[in-house]
């Protein structure tokens, strides 16, 4: 019986230790996460504005496949609002206040936990954009004591939002600049190896192709005329590239000596880059970013298709490559 009553008077005192501890503890905590962005803020922006967006990266809507979902009009901007409900409940994202580029602001309304206002707020740098999630969640005096490890809880929520985010931002990104995963049909090329200076590397790579075009010509051996380079090895140090040059062929044939059949294609990223050679070195970059947020393993050397180039067209600015790096 005194165990019992023991019971009573720990349950009692815990209730009021909570109750007098609700009047202390803040009502309100904030959470806020950062993250830079390899993605233009427009894209970035397109991703948060529009609440059907939400559904490839928000965990409140993302955590459970079996979500379901109601998307009021607007469906996007100041006014917006989303419904979804699952097992653990139901939930309504408002959009509170929109300035384009700049920032959101919205509420959450949650049927069994409260509410809450986040937002986000983008900073451009350079190429890049910073972004700032933040979260504020609202208690009662039962909820105030748990806070702070809800707090926590958030933390990791909006970090994976981020992660989610930047993701997919920089996806839309790539596909606006043309780069896209492929597997593309594979096709006959006639190639020579060489090893060139850097300082001569295109100069050399347009010698050898008018050769091959010349052999091929004289062995009556119909060709794309499409030029391609496969670079196995560049060394910036040494300043030199281990590349094979050549021209895709119709068809498998018997090639003159000194030329080899190599055949070409399959999947890979595949990047456009317009313009002088000079730039080549920063589509690069973007192709390699893409396969580091991708987290897809390269599977050999990358090759170059000139689509549009010297000497057929002078005007630099308006030389077209096809970048592939095979994965």
């Amino acid at each position: 019986m005194k165990g019992f009553w023991f019971a009573v008077g720990l349950i009692f005192f815990l209730s009021v230790a909570i109750l007098i501890a609700g009047f202390f503890l803040p009502a309100e905590t904030h959470t806020e996460k950062s993250l830079v962005m390899k993605a233009p803020a427009d894209i970035i922006f397109q991703q948060i504005d529009s609440l059907k967006n939400w559904r490839g990266w928000a965990f409140w809507l993302s955590a459970d496949p079996q979500t379901g979902f109601i998307l009021d009009t607007p469906q996007a901007g100041t006014g917006s609002h989303l419904i979804w409900k699952n097992k653990t409940g139901t939930g309504v994202i408002s959009i509170t206040e929109s300035q384009p580029f700049k920032s959101i602001t919205f509420e959450v309304l949650f049927d069994s936990a409260g509410t809450g206002t986040g937002y986000f707020k983008l900073e451009p740098i350079g190429e890049n954009t910073r972004v700032t999630h933040g979260f504020i969640s609202h208690w009662n005096f039962t909820q105030r004591v748990a806070g702070p490890l809800f707090n926590q809880v958030t933390g990791k929520i909006l970090e994976g939002n981020l992660s989610r985010l930047s993701r997919l931002s920089y996806h839309q990104y790539a596909m606006a600049l043309g780069i896209a995963f492929i597997d593309s049909e594979k096709k006959w090329a006639a190639v020579i190896r060489d090893t060139i200076s850097r300082d001569e590397l295109y100069p050399r790579l347009q010698m050898i192709f008018q050769n091959i075009r010349l052999r091929l010509q004289q062995a009556d051996i119909p060709v794309q005329d499409t030029p391609l380079a496969i670079f196995h090895k560049t060394d910036s140090v040494l300043n030199y590239a281990d590349v094979e040059a050549g021209l895709f062929l119709t068809d498998s044939v018997s090639l003159p000596e000194g030329l080899r059949l190599i055949k070409v294609g399959g999947k890979a990223l595949k990047g456009v880059h317009t313009g002088s050679y000079r730039n080549m070195p920063s589509t690069y970059k973007r192709l390699f970013e893409n396969l580091h947020i991708s987290r897809v393993r390269i599977s050999g050397p990358p090759r170059e298709v000139y689509l549009l180039a010297p000497p057929a067209e002078p005007d630099s600015t308006r030389w077209v490559t096809e970048i592939y790096i095979p994965i």
